[in-house]
């Protein structure tokens, strides 16, 4: 088991979120459960964690005045960060606590999340494979062109 010297990352909230709904915890996961039981700041940030977790549980996208942009509300790009557990303090908790009460950035991170968690399926896997790219000789043809326009005077490219 893992020892937390400082305060647990957002990615490892996230995690512990996430395990408690599917019951499955791996023994980090079981050292960080027991860091934020007897840490009261990170006690309370998972709290937060878990109130947004359930608030976007009962989330429905709508299409409604409720679900308006309001002035308190991050730039929508945002919430990818936010999702990736690239935010950290006071500024993620600050993130969690305005998700966690506004209708219109609630589905915004939502789907910021499965974004992130989607696993692509077979169909996808077999299209992503016919794409031209996805040759070895085209990429190599690719690598090729940008190494010589990486070396081209004026491009910072050993001039």
């Amino acid at each position: 088991m893992r020892e937390f010297e400082q305060h647990l990352s957002p990615d490892l909230f996230h995690r512990l979120v996430e395990a408690g709904e599917t019951g499955q915890r791996t023994p980090e996961l079981e050292g960080a459960a027991q860091h934020a039981a007897a840490c009261a700041i990170c006690r309370q940030q998972l709290e937060q964690y878990q109130r947004a977790q359930h608030w976007l549980e009962g989330l429905r996208v709508k299409v409604s005045e409720e679900r308006m942009r309001t002035p308190d509300c991050p730039p929508e790009t945002e919430w990818a960060s936010v999702a990736a557990g690239l935010l950290e303090g006071t500024e993620a908790a600050s993130r969690v606590d305005h998700v966690a009460r506004c209708a219109f950035c609630g589905p915004l991170l939502r789907e910021a999340m499965e974004d992130l968690s989607a696993e692509l399926s077979e169909e996808d896997r077999r299209l992503l494979g016919q794409l031209p790219s996805a040759k070895a000789e085209n990429q190599q043809h690719l690598a090729a062109r940008l190494a010589s326009a990486g070396a081209a005077p004026g491009r910072g490219g050993g001039d």
